[in-house]
Order: structure tokens, then C-alpha cells, then sequence
């Protein structure tokens, strides 16, 4: 996609843009190193409340999906009120209307030649993991009570909003897990971890980390595409494949009784494809207002991508646009971050149509 530049900073079109837009949407915040979600708590002329997890700034860049635009919001730190906790003052809009190029491919709506299934919003998962008790609620207290028995300041943390703690932080950003099995012998293990220099950093936050000898912390994903947990193993003696294997073993089956109990509330509709590109795809939803009442353009979603045959894939996306349509609503999503194997399939799919 190519983009048109529109620059934003009259005052009052400012003021209705964060009233109307950035406190009703999905808000990530953005700087040079990752864009994350971000929680706005509320607005108060010219003062936008927010909650996030990035580093001390004097700037924030807050983005925000809606309709055909892609909004930069640059704000001043105006007061810090708490870690992660800010008011900011909204300077000046960038306004990026995106032209799509890349044509899309028609398919019949009565093919099923590619059909999404499960689709829901990202902030729907918080949501529903906020009611769970994981003290009383299996499976979290059957994977806390495992963890334990490998060593008994084991912990299970749950992700309740979109905060990230530091572990999650890192995690999420180099996409690999923690293992260090001796801090001081400097030894890592032969398959992709956290380095030590960046493990470090999340040392600086620990209290007592001159204790810490060896961790092993390993993401709970749900489908594989978002982070609803931690398992951490932390001890002050030397461990190794065994300790970690324990670990994933243990996350493994969690991730697989989240799902099997429904944690996460499911969408039971099946909607067919009828037009799709490697950005993209449009989706004939089924009328139904207790699931559509959720969705709004710009808003994150995640859903399942069936292929002919039994290949099925998890993408994270966003509802670019809605229409109602006489037996159905008819929504275009957005791909964010395509997986390279998605990506190949789907080419290959694209050239056979």
C-alpha cells in the first residue's frame, strides 16, 4: 500500500479527533523499537490519560486504525503520575490514508475455497482471562500447582489487560523465551533464548536479583499469536534442559486446556472468503448482533485462515471496514505481520486461483 500525507494541528480538531477516536478505538503507542498496545483511561481537554508499558520518554506516538486511515497522534509528556501512568498533550496529527495497489482475487462466495472462522477481538482475550480466579479456576491452578514442584518460588502470571511486565516485554519483543540455566558461568543454551546482556536489563527491576542464579520463563500463547501468561522458574542453583523442558511441557498443556475449555469466549460463525491478496481479504459474516456489537473498524482481531484441505492458520489482523449487507455483513480485514509460511501458502494459492 502506498500512503497520502495529511498533517493535523489545529487545536480543535484535535480535541474532537482524541474524544471521537483515540478513546473509543484500539490504541497502540509506538517508538523505535516495537509498537504495543496501549490503555487510555480518559480525556480531559487537552489531556489524554494513558497506561503503557515502554520506557520513559518526552514523546509518545500514539496510532490508532480507522476506515481507510492510519492515525500518528504525537503527544508531549506532560506529567508522569505513576510507572507507566501519563498525561499527554496531543500536538500534532499525522494522517495517513492508505491506497491499496495490490488488487485483490474474487472468489465466489459459494466456493469455500478459503474460509475464517473464530474471528474475535484481541481485547476480548484480557477480558475474559480478568474474570479468572487462577487460584480456583483449572487449568491455571493445575499449571501453578505443576510448576511448583520444580521449584516452589515457581509462579504462573496471567495476563489480565494489555500491560506487559519486563519479562513479557522482552519476550514479546525478541519473540523467544528466557533460559539461563548459571548466571555466573555465562553458558547459554544452542537454541534461540533471551540474551544475557538483555536479561540483565530485567535484572535491574528484581529486588533481591544477587539471588537469582538461574530462570527459565516461557510465554502461554494463545494460538500460537498472543501472549496470555508467564511461567517463571526462578533459583538460586544451576539448572538445565530438563528444568526447561519441565516448563514447556507444562505450558504446552495449558495452552492446549485454554482452548479446549473455552477460557476465551469463541466466535461459532463461519464466514466464507470472497476476495483476498497477501494483505489482506474480505469476509462474508453471518448476521449476528451479540457477536458484531464487538467489532468496529480499526479494531485488532485475531481468527483462524482454513486453506483447502486441512491447513489452517492463526492471524492477527485488523476490521478495516464494515458494510451491511442483505444476508450478511461484509468485513475487510487487514493482515498485520504475516508469517513467512502463511505468507508462501497463500501465494501459492493466489497463482492457482
Amino acid at each position: 500500500m502506498s500512503e497520502e500525507v495529511k498533517k493535523v494541528n489545529d487545536p480543535e480538531q484535535l480535541r474532537q479527533i482524541c474524544s471521537k477516536i483515540f478513546t473509543r478505538l484500539p490504541v497502540h503507542i509506538k517508538d523505535q523499537t516495537t509498537v504495543e498496545p496501549v490503555r487510555v483511561l480518559g480525556y480531559e481537554v487537552p489531556l489524554l490519560h494513558v497506561e503503557h508499558n515502554r520506557p520513559d520518554a518526552d514523546i509518545r506516538v500514539l496510532i490508532v486504525n480507522h476506515d481507510q486511515h492510519l492515525m500518528l497522534l504525537e503527544c508531549k509528556v506532560q506529567t508522569r503520575e505513576a510507572p507507566g501512568k501519563e498525561l499527554l498533550h496531543p500536538v500534532r496529527l499525522h494522517l495517513k490514508r492508505k491506497i491499496r495497489k495490490q488488487k485483490r482475487v474474487s472468489l465466489a462466495a459459494d466456493s469455500r475455497k478459503l474460509v475464517v472462522d473464530d474471528l474475535i477481538t484481541v481485547r476480548s482475550i484480557p477480558e475474559a482471562l480478568g474474570k479468572v480466579d487462577e487460584k480456583q479456576d483449572s487449568p491455571f491452578k493445575e499449571a501453578g500447582v505443576a510448576l511448583k514442584k520444580i521449584a516452589e518460588n515457581a509462579r504462573l502470571s496471567i495476563r489480565k489487560s494489555f500491560r506487559l511486565d519486563n519479562r513479557m516485554r522482552a519476550i514479546s519483543a525478541r519473540e523467544v523465551p528466557i533460559f539461563i540455566p548459571d548466571r555466573t558461568s555465562g553458558r547459554m543454551p544452542d537454541f534461540p533464548v533471551l540474551s544475557m546482556d538483555e536479561y540483565k536489563k530485567i535484572l535491574t527491576y528484581e529486588s533481591n536479583a544477587d539471588r537469582i542464579l538461574s530462570e527459565v520463563s516461557i510465554p502461554v500463547l494463545f494460538k500460537g499469536v498472543h501472549m496470555i501468561g508467564l511461567a517463571t522458574v526462578i533459583s538460586n542453583e544451576p539448572m538445565d534442559d530438563s528444568h526447561y523442558n519441565a516448563v514447556k511441557s507444562i505450558v504446552t498443556n495449558l495452552e492446549k486446556e485454554v482452548l479446549e475449555r473455552t477460557i476465551v469466549p469463541e466466535n461459532p460463525e463461519h464466514c466464507p472468503v470472497v476476495d483476498i491478496n497477501t494483505g489482506g481479504a474480505g469476509i462474508l459474516h453471518p448476521h449476528n448482533p451479540s457477536v458484531m456489537k464487538g467489532f468496529l473498524p480499526g479494531e485488532e482481531v485475531t481468527f483462524d485462515l482454513h486453506f483447502p484441505g486441512e491447513k489452517t492458520y492463526t492471524i492477527i489482523g485488523s476490521i478495516r471496514n464494515i458494510k451491511s449487507l442483505e444476508r450478511a455483513h461484509r468485513i475487510g480485514l487487514e493482515f498485520e505481520n504475516l508469517r513467512q509460511e502463511v505468507r508462501s501458502d497463500l501465494e501459492d494459492f493466489l497463482q492457482q486461483v
